[in-house]
């Protein structure tokens, strides 16, 4: 009984061997077919597409990591050339895109993950419909977290791969969709990163930063009146506002993203000024946390700042805010750190007026 075990256990790992040699032997594509204008059904050059896409894809649901891998890396391998054409993308998204769909719902995380990586890496709309897929699911946050990448993958692309302007336009709303009601906060932060993650010339380079600041918002909202906030939540704000303040920074910022990344700044401050409340009721001032608080309002005081003086360039505005939030952390009062927060979104607050026009109620403190 023992060594039929064994023979068992051999043939196995024969087997095993056996097809990851098989996958191993696969030849590259020719670089003539990656960087083709056409690539045309029925042609020589469209077959080897295909044929390169069969004998891989299957390895894509292997038990064995090792083999998913490979497989994943060698797929990903064409698509990742400097001269990849947009035929050559529309061409592989046909071939791959129907195995890319089921294995995405894969219960086995790393299958799953293989394939949104390879479908953020085709920009082709089949590509954005799997990851709309996976986004828009109930299935684990590591798996929204790797659609999330994904969609970062291909946004970055120049040019947009094989996405026209108006495919673009469909995955940033996907993605501001997405950033505004998903509840894992390092989901939201990968979002937020790639949709920032859109080249200066791209169309929709304008509207990624502005659904940004409003799927941003919402997640400000969503963890406000929550008791004191995790380092995770902290961490997620304070990188997706400083990205910010390197927006509003910019020569010639676009008025309308100025007065979007001030309602987002807005929404942080009174964030900011809940969590000192906290920390004072909690007896936490000067815990490990408090430095990030102290950046946070720093930073969004900074957005603030600058794009005050891009919208309304002959009024002097000088900041108050980030001492008077550092001394309140430290143990003093609060009442200085509140009034600084509330020239800027409370009631007669300069968010109040033109040309921002916002409502101070939806700032609303506890101070």
């Amino acid at each position: 009984m023992k060594q039929l075990i064994i023979r068992m256990a051999v043939a196995l790992l024969a087997a095993i061997a056996l097809g990851a040699s098989a996958s191993a032997q696969v030849q590259p594509l020719d670089d003539a077919v990656i960087s083709a204008r056409s690539l045309n059904r029925g042609s020589q050059e469209r077959q080897q597409v295909d044929d390169f896409v069969e004998a891989l894809a299957g390895d894509l649901e292997s038990a064995e990591p090792r083999i998913r891998q490979r497989a994943r890396d060698r797929l990903l391998a064409p698509l990742q050339m400097p001269d990849a054409s947009n035929a050559f993308r529309l061409a592989y998204s046909a071939a791959l895109s129907p195995d890319l769909k089921s294995l995405a719902s894969s219960s086995d995380p790393g299958v799953a993950m293989c394939a949104l990586a390879l479908a953020g890496s085709m920009g082709t709309e089949s590509g954005a419909t799997v990851l709309r897929d996976a986004i828009q699911s109930e299935q684990p946050a590591a798996i929204r977290y790797a659609a999330a990448r994904g969609l970062g993958d291909m946004f970055s692309m120049p040019g947009g791969g094989a996405l026209n302007e108006s495919a673009l336009q469909n995955v940033t709303q996907l993605m501001q969709e997405s950033l505004e009601r998903e509840e894992d906060i390092l989901v939201a932060g990968r979002l937020a990163l790639s949709l920032m993650s859109a080249p200066s010339n791209s169309p929709v380079s304008k509207q990624a930063i502005i659904s940004v600041c409003r799927g941003m918002s919402e997640q400000v909202r969503r963890h406000r009146d929550s008791g004191l906030a995790s380092d995770k939540v902290l961490g997620v704000l304070l990188t997706s506002i400083v990205d910010m303040r390197g927006e509003v920074t910019k020569l010639n910022v676009d008025r309308q993203v100025a007065v979007q990344a001030a309602e987002f700044a807005g929404n942080v401050l009174a964030f900011v000024g809940e969590e000192l409340d906290e920390m004072k009721v909690e007896g936490l001032a000067g815990d490990a946390g408090s430095s990030m608080l102290a950046s946070l309002a720093s930073a969004s005081e900074a957005v603030l700042v600058f794009a005050h003086g891009a919208l309304k360039p002959g009024e002097q505005v000088h900041e108050r805010i980030k001492p008077t939030v550092e001394r309140a952390i430290e143990g003093g009062a609060l009442g200085p750190a509140h009034g600084a927060i509330d020239e800027w979104i409370g009631e007669g607050g300069r968010l109040e007026g033109e040309p921002y026009r916002f409502n101070s109620k939806i700032f609303k403190t506890k101070g």
